[in-house]
C-alpha cells in the first residue's frame, strides 16, 4: 500500500512593528505575538513561534484533519494538494509567510 502525502497550504501574516529597542511580530493565525532585538531576531522568533504551533499537529491523516478543522474555525484560507507548493516565501509588509503542513493520508 502506498501512502499519498498531502499538503496544507495556508498563508500566515506577520505584522512587523519597530517599538524602540526592540521589534515585535503579531502573527496571524494563530494569534501569536513575538519580539526580539533586532527586525532579524524576530523573524527568526516567528519561525520558531510557527514550528511550535505545527508541531502540536500531528504528522499524519489525523493531525492533518485536525489542522484543517482549526483552520476552518477560525476562517483561514486554505486548500490541500499532493504536490510541494512551487510558491516561495514573500516579503512585504505585513510579511506573508506561506506554510505547507505534510500529513500521511
Amino acid at each position: 500500500m502506498t501512502m499519498q502525502k498531502s499538503i496544507i497550504n495556508f498563508d500566515v501574516q506577520v505584522h512587523l512593528a519597530d517599538r524602540g529597542g526592540r521589534w515585535a511580530a503579531y502573527i496571524e493565525p494563530p494569534g501569536m505575538t513575538v519580539y526580539g532585538a533586532t527586525e532579524d531576531a524576530v523573524n527568526a522568533r516567528v519561525r520558531e513561534a510557527l514550528n511550535f504551533f505545527l508541531k502540536h499537529f500531528n504528522n499524519d491523516a489525523t493531525g492533518g484533519r485536525k489542522l484543517r478543522q482549526y483552520l476552518d474555525a477560525h476562517r483561514v484560507p486554505h486548500f490541500v494538494t499532493t504536490e510541494e507548493p512551487a510558491s516561495t516565501i514573500r516579503l512585504r509588509r505585513p510579511v506573508s509567510l506561506p506554510m505547507g503542513v505534510a500529513a500521511n493520508a
